[in-house]
This record gives structure tokens, sequence and C-alpha cells, in this order.
């Protein structure tokens, strides 16, 4: 990104952190004496722009050691996985996690227009086979709009996940020209891990440490790509390992990103 592009990017996100309303959400009992973790999956396959080999053999693999673990996940998938990988969506859903929107077209919201964006809502309807109990939406390289929350309530989304600096770790009501919606955190990705070219050790260590700044009453997500998973064996040796900690401690609850939001909602009624 230039300088330049990087200047606009921040003027518009101050004036859009400026332009909606935010109201900390109450957290129900569940959660205000744990720490509390969603673990999630950006599945975009090779629509991400990013050459790989992944098959539908390794998303089973994930969703069997999910299993072992006893995690149920959130997957924000793009519409065009739903079009050439219908087996894999199935076999998500059957295994009973959570499958959210990343887009149709795994491009940011921030980049299109309102008519490029109803495009791409319409798109990803129609690929998701209108599938009624998608509630969620992570954007593209975490690039929301001001546009996107009206898209979101207008089309039966109740959250998304971006970061909100000021409230780490809390979850938000967002409201924007008439519209509400639930904003969730990413604590992080897998993205350093792979750019940073770190090795299973290392992945785990920064897995690890992120995870250790979680406080009781926090809510975060900890994300990762299968299709890094799947090229770098040594993060995903060290995922695995992260998530047996995870799953072993004490002081933890580890839910889909759509069962938080469940609660959430049902004390502001």
């Amino acid at each position: 990104m230039s300088i330049v592009k990087r200047i606009i990017h921040r003027l518009y996100y101050r004036y859009a952190n400026l332009a909606v309303k935010k109201t900390k959400a109450q957290l129900p009992p569940s959660m205000a004496e744990k720490k509390n973790v969603f673990i999630y999956f950006d599945y975009e396959r090779e629509f991400g722009g990013h050459a790989t080999t992944i098959d539908d053999g390794f998303i089973l693999e994930i969703l069997n050691k999910l299993k072992e673990f006893k995690i149920k996940a959130t997957w924000f998938t793009v519409g065009q996985v739903f079009e050439k990988y219908p087996d894999s969506i199935r076999s998500i859903v059957g295994s009973g996690h959570e499958v959210a929107s990343h887009s149709y077209g795994h491009i940011a919201p921030r980049k299109m227009n309102n008519n490029e964006l109803d495009r791409d809502f319409q798109l990803f309807c129609q690929s998701s086979n209108h599938l009624d109990d998608i509630k969620g939406f992570h954007s593209p390289q975490g690039r929301w709009s001001l546009s996107l929350i009206r898209f979101l309530c207008n089309n039966g989304y109740t959250y998304d996940m971006a970061n909100t600096n000021r409230y780490l770790g809390t979850p938000i009501f967002v409201e924007y020209g008439g519209c509400s919606i639930v904003r969730l955190n990413s604590l992080t990705d897998d993205w350093r891990i792979y750019t940073q070219k770190l090795s299973e050790n290392e992945t785990f260590s920064f897995l690890l440490q992120k995870y250790e700044q979680i406080e009781k009453g926090q809510l975060f997500g900890i994300g990762f790509h299968p299709w890094i998973l799947f090229e770098e064996r040594h993060i995903y040796n060290g995922f695995l390992r992260f998530i047996q900690f995870i799953t072993t401690s004490e002081g933890v609850q580890i839910r889909r990103a759509d069962g938080y939001i469940e609660e959430i909602l049902s004390l502001k009624k």
C-alpha cells in the first residue's frame, strides 16, 4: 500500500469510527468469569488470491482434529467456495460448525461502491443456497465500511468481526444509519506467522503469547487460513499444539461465534 493510500485508509477509519455509535454489550454470567474464545477459519482457498493446492481431504482432516478436541468453530467462507467445493461445506455443516460469510468474491467492502456491495451480497446468498442460519460476516483484510453495516442489517446478519481498538476484548453494538449489529474482535490470526516464516515452536509460542493476553470476561476470536495450514505443515503442527493446550486449560470456554452472539442479544431484549 502506497503512503497516499495508507493515509486515506487511516483517515477513512478515523471518520468511520467517529460516525458510528458504539455501546458496550452486556455479558451473560457464563462469560463474565471466563476467557471466552472462538476459533475461526477464513475459508477462501484459491479465491483469496494465493496459489494453493489445498484439497477437500485436508478440510476433513481439520474437522476430524476439531472433533477430537471437541471444538465447534466458525468458518468465514467465500461464496465462490460454496460453488466450487460444496462437499466441503456439507462436511463443515454436518460436523456442527458455524458457516458465516467472508464475502462472495473476497473483495473488501471498503473497496466496493454500494451497487457492487449489493451485488456481492446477492451472489453470496445465491451461492450459499439461501442458508437462513448465516448470521456472521468477516470483511476480507478486515476492511469494513459504513455502508456494510446497513447491508448486514438488511440481509439478516447480526454480527461482524473487526478490530475496535478502544473496545478490545469487549463485544460492542455498532449503530449507523438506524442499523445495529454486534461487533466482535479478532485477537490474532496466522498471517504474521506465515509472512514471518515462524517454525512450529515459534508458531505455538506466538499463539500462546497472544492467548495469555486474554483476561476473564473478554471475548476474542483466534483465526486460521486452511490454505496456510495445508501449505505450511509446521504451522499446522503448531496450531494443533495450541488447540490442544487451550482445550485442556482451566477457566476458558471455546464456542462458535454465533453462540456468544445469541446470548448477548438475548440480554438486550
